[in-house]
């Protein structure tokens, strides 16, 4: 109480600001759809609470300066200086916001265990066609928590856009419950189907049928309509195949 009565009205506001919006992004609190235990670090979640920093910050240099009607220049340079400060904080971060990649990867650095932000990485990282980069990150993702199949499907389009289509297929038959993905699961699996077929005939016209062999065999694997057609053709291709 002997504090409050010291501390104007003004003071006491932005403490509670800072208190209050502090809280929703401390680990106190974990039930608002992040990593339990792994609560977002990105700089920009302290934005709002940092005002409450800055307001005070004013409220003192305002009481400092009115009690001099003089001040000193060391004073005068420490102001001055805290200021710059600032600003170049807030040009380092408006920096980083231009760029959606930056401020995920800082994050990352500084949380490597938060699979949300990983995988929100990875997700970046493939809108700019960096996909051996987003691939490695979806990767991390999934040591993280296993059991996020959104996140096993991006991998599977990660690598089928690096033209690993058999690997593709293959994360697409570990998801187990795709839940609301469901629909642009099976969409990406009969895209990448009709792309291994397609393959196995451009490697079976090219000479090459070890490779033919192996697409018409996942072709076939997946169960899908061309896979009589794809029989017959592996029947064909594998005395040779197995020739020395």
């Amino acid at each position: 109480f002997k504090l409050r009565r010291k501390l104007s009205k003004e003071v006491l506001f932005f403490l509670s600001w800072f208190a209050l919006e502090l809280f929703p992004v401390s680990q106190i609190v974990t039930s608002i759809g992040v990593s339990p235990g792994y609560i977002s670090l990105a700089e920009h979640f302290f934005y709002i609470p940092s005002i409450a920093v800055f307001g005070i910050a004013g409220f003192s240099f305002k009481k400092i300066f009115e009690s001099n009607q003089n001040p000193s220049r060391i004073l005068r340079i420490s102001v001055t200086g805290f200021i710059l400060f600032i600003f170049l904080i807030t040009v380092e971060q408006a920096v980083y916001a231009g760029n959606i990649a930056a401020m995920y990867r800082r994050s990352a650095a500084f949380n490597p265990q938060n699979g949300r932000v990983l995988f929100n990485l990875g997700l970046e990282l493939a809108k700019e066609e960096k996909f051996a980069e987003a691939e490695f990150y979806f990767r991390r993702a999934l040591e993280v928590d296993p059991s996020r199949q959104k996140v096993r499907i991006a991998l599977g389009k990660a690598l089928c856009d690096q033209r690993k289509f058999i690997e593709c297929i293959q994360e697409y038959r570990n998801v187990t419950d795709p839940g609301e993905n469901r629909d642009l699961l099976r969409e990406n699996m009969r895209l990448t189907y009709d792309i291994i077929y397609h393959q196995a005939e451009m490697y079976e016209v090219q000479g090459n049928l070890k490779e033919a062999a192996r697409y018409y065999q996942e072709y076939g694997a997946g169960g899908m309509d061309k896979a009589s057609l794809m029989r017959n053709r592996l029947q064909k291709l594998q005395p040779e195949v197995e020739s020395p």
